[in-house]
Order: C-alpha cells, then sequence, then structure tokens
C-alpha cells in the first residue's frame, strides 16, 4: 500500500513539468535574417509591418518579439544555410515576400490588351484583337468583369464544304463583347493565372468572293489562356498570356446553303493593367 501511495506521488509530481512541456508552444520556424547597420543580426518571422514600411516586429522565439526600424536593415536573407545576403528591397516589395499579413488593397484591374492568334486545326485563320477590359476582385484571387474588343480574322482561304477560294484582301473586321473571369494562383510578387472569356462578335459587314459565296464572323467567342502578371509598387501591373481561342463563323455557299463553323487559333496576348 505504502509503495502505491509513493508512485502515485512521483506521478503527482510529474504533471507539472509534463502540463508545461504540453502548453509550451513550438518555436516559430526562422523564415528571415536582417542585417543591421550595427552589424547585429535579427532572425525570425515577420508578424508585422507598419503601413508606412518604417517597422517590422519579428518574432524571434515562442515567446518573444522585436520591433525592428527597417531603414536601419542594410542586407536580407532567408533563413537557410545556402541563402546569400541581398540588399534590404524597397520596403513595398518586403512586405509584400515576408508579411503573412500583407493583403492586395486594389479591388479593380483595367486593362488594355493586344493579342495575335495562330490558326489551327481544320479553319485555320490567323487572328488579331485589341481591346479594354475591367475587373473586380471578389477575393484576393478570383476577378470578374466584361470587356470590348476589335478583331480582325487574316487571310480567309478555304471555309465550307466548298472550293470557293478567299483572297488575302477579305480579312473580317469586327467588335467584340465578353465576360472575364480571371483567377490568379499568388496575390504578391509574379503572379501566375487562369483566364476564361465568353463572348459574341459583331461583324460590320459580310464578306463576299466573285463566286457570290459570303462569310459572316458574326458568332461566338471562346478563349481559354494561362499566363502570369506583375504588379509594381504603382499599381501598373504587365502580363503575358497565352491562349486557345475559337470564334463561330457562318459561310454561305453558292447554293445558298449555310453553315457555322469554329475557327481556331493559339494566340499569344500582352497586356498592361491599371489596379485601383
Amino acid at each position: 500500500m505504502k509503495l502505491h501511495l509513493l508512485l502515485f506521488g512521483l506521478l503527482l509530481s510529474t504533471l507539472p513539468g509534463a502540463a508545461q512541456t504540453l502548453g509550451r508552444q513550438p518555436m516559430p520556424k526562422k523564415e528571415v535574417q536582417l542585417k543591421l547597420d550595427n552589424g547585429s543580426v535579427v532572425a525570425g518571422q515577420v508578424v508585422y509591418m507598419t503601413h508606412d514600411g518604417m517597422i517590422v516586429e519579428m518574432q524571434t522565439d515562442s515567446t518573444h518579439s522585436k520591433p525592428v526600424w527597417y531603414p536601419d536593415v542594410q542586407a536580407v536573407r532567408r533563413d537557410r544555410p545556402e541563402a546569400r545576403w541581398r540588399k534590404a528591397p524597397d520596403a513595398w516589395l518586403f512586405q509584400q515576400r515576408f508579411d503573412p499579413n500583407w493583403k492586395d488593397p486594389s479591388r479593380w484591374e483595367f486593362g488594355i490588351y493586344g493579342d495575335y492568334g495562330f490558326g489551327v486545326g481544320r479553319n485555320a485563320l490567323d487572328r488579331y484583337e485589341v481591346g479594354l477590359n475591367v475587373r473586380y476582385g471578389i477575393t484576393q484571387y478570383l476577378f470578374a468583369g466584361v470587356g470590348f474588343g476589335m478583331n480582325s480574322m487574316l487571310d480567309i482561304q478555304r471555309l465550307g464544304s466548298g472550293a470557293g477560294v478567299w483572297g488575302s484582301e477579305n480579312n473580317t473586321t469586327g467588335c467584340s463583347v465578353f465576360a472575364n473571369v480571371r483567377g490568379y494562383f499568388r496575390n504578391r510578387g509574379i503572379r501566375p493565372f487562369a483566364d476564361l472569356r465568353l463572348g459574341y462578335t459583331f461583324p460590320s459587314s459580310t464578306y463576299s468572293d466573285n463566286q457570290s459565296m459570303q462569310l459572316s464572323d458574326k458568332g461566338m467567342l471562346m478563349r481559354f489562356a494561362a499566363g502570369a502578371a506583375y504588379v509594381g509598387r504603382n499599381d501598373i501591373g504587365y502580363s503575358l498570356s497565352v491562349a486557345y481561342q475559337a470564334h463561330s463563323v457562318k459561310l454561305t455557299e453558292v447554293d445558298r446553303t449555310s453553315l457555322r463553323q469554329w475557327s481556331e487559333s493559339v494566340a499569344l496576348q500582352f497586356a498592361v493593367m491599371f489596379r485601383f
């Protein structure tokens, strides 16, 4: 009995230590090191940075944090053995890279774009388009909006079941309106994205050859793109993407029968964005 009481007492004596061990928070993984003008180094996780970029609060262990005056930071490196010291970036860039609480304040994107599509498939027609679009940020990563573009299909050759030949001078012109959804995979730095457009093209006219065949580019327009964008501190961004696009065209044969087909192309697009 005494032995049982002794063992029970020993067990109780270990519980406070065990409770302290269980309640102890693990030390955070040190992600960045800051070298200051006085030669000292502060290592830890960035937990907060003031909006003016002047003060960085660093969590150096599980219970301690230290404010750092960012203008005193001379060099920065990630806390890895192979990492090299690099000149301290602009405070805005530092905040994007290391502050876990950073959020892009922009909610609107206004873009000016231009693309050139190289025809693929059976109804291969080269195509270019220039236009404008505006998107609203539903979240940091998902944007939706509308746009307007002027487009033209080039060097019309053989379309439809007949053997009608369209001369290169018979390029089409039209305007399109579309809905646009874009999803970003990152909300800072270089931002990979996927982009979808669905719209409709209104032609300026129909196009006839000397055999009374007619082509109308009035119809649906679909475009899926993947690319990357970069937004600078002045909220001006640039993007480059590769897209697959399909344009529904209507061909009227000599015997007045009509058929609608998809003209496909693979396009390269460059855009300039203004965010606010």
